[in-house]
């Protein structure tokens, strides 16, 4: 590695470095802060007392601006309410207790397991060696994912507990706050922009750069004792794709809460067929005779089937509807063998008449 390089991977790494622990000391001191926030007296009479209080006083300007509970009952003036904390149809920033339904679980996987496909594909794309140090590169990003993930569940609300509490989503301007800052005579703007989908919107963030740090540590373990051929350029290529995965949560996070379902099964779709005609698969057969076809083959059918289970989630009859669909999920690989012989040129007797072209 050049020198040029190493300066270049070391300023990036010290970047983002500083980046995570800017992130983690914000989040650290949101704990805080909701900690010094006396919970119980949010009790039922309480919240009866402070509904009264809340119509007494005016209504806060603002989708999603609130007035937050001191310590000795009294409520502050409107504004954005701490991490974890939403406010209410009474204008009270009152705390997000919510258990993340299926949907919102189904999406962070989406959101984790993107970063690992990116490893894989561009593992396969520049890593030169036998197949068991290949088995190896692959499983420390497995084993990288499945640790930063644990972790960021852990450092969530509640903490040290493998279930997260949220807010909930109602609509796609909850992930979008900062366009919401109500703005009194034109002139003087409240800033009211808060995290309304929490933990949906910063655990993501959090996995992102503890996948980084830990990836950072286990390639390099692996590197000194494994000499193999292109695999510092399959982690600068992580040092590009998980900026861009930042940025894309931070823009795109609504946009991809509501569509990635259909973003999946259509994905999904795509690469089978894709997947097949590179490996000419014509047969069931082929598909069976190759190990790594078959991995590949699962892993579409089961992103076929989180994207059928997330698509189908909000309809009346979830279960029945999934059930069926979920029958459909090797449809495009039978689809694709059923109309191989129809698309083949070779087979369908066109090669070497292009007078039948026309």
């Amino acid at each position: 590695m050049s020198s040029r390089h190493l300066l270049g991977f070391n300023m990036i790494a010290v970047a983002l470095v500083g980046f995570l622990l800017s992130f983690l000391t914000q989040e650290y001191r949101c704990l805080i802060k909701i900690k010094n926030v006396s919970i119980s007296r949010m009790e039922e009479n309480t919240f009866f007392y402070l509904y009264l209080l809340a119509d007494a006083l005016d209504a806060c300007t603002g989708k999603y601006c609130g007035r937050t509970v001191l310590e000795n009952g009294q409520l502050t003036a409107c504004g954005p309410c701490l991490c974890g904390f939403r406010p209410n149809a009474s204008g009270i920033c009152q705390p997000c207790a919510l258990p993340l339904i299926v949907y919102d679980w189904l999406f962070l996987l989406f959101m984790s397991s993107f970063s690992l496909v990116l490893h894989f594909f561009f593992i396969d794309h520049y890593v030169r060696t036998d197949s068991k140090r290949l088995a190896i590169w692959h499983g420390s990003a497995i084993f990288e994912a499945i640790v930063s993930a644990i972790i960021s569940i852990l450092t969530s609300r509640p903490i040290g507990s493998l279930t997260l509490e949220g807010c909930g989503v109602k609509e796609l301007s909850d992930w979008y706050t900062i366009f919401y800052n109500p703005t009194i005579d034109y002139k003087i703007t409240i800033h009211c922009a808060a995290e309304a989908v929490c933990p949906l919107y910063s655990i993501v963030l959090k996995y992102y750069f503890i996948a980084l740090i830990l990836m950072a540590v286990a390639r390099t373990m692996i590197a000194s004792k494994f000499n193999i051929l292109g695999m510092k350029k399959s982690i600068y290529a992580a040092l590009y794709f998980f900026p861009i995965l930042i940025v894309t949560q931070a823009v795109l996070g609504g946009v991809l809460y509501f569509g990635f379902p259909y973003i999946v099964i259509v994905t999904a779709t795509l690469t089978t067929a894709y997947t097949l005609a590179g490996y000419k698969v014509s047969s069931f057969l082929d598909v069976i005779k190759s190990k790594r076809l078959t991995i590949i083959t699962v892993v579409h059918w089961l992103a076929l089937a989180i994207g059928i289970a997330a698509a189908t989630n909000g309809l009346k009859n979830p279960p029945i509807a999934a059930q069926v669909l979920l029958g459909l999920i090797p449809l495009p690989l039978v689809f694709y063998i059923i109309t191989y012989k129809f698309t083949n040129p070779q087979r369908s007797g066109l090669i070497g008449t292009p007078e039948r072209w026309y």
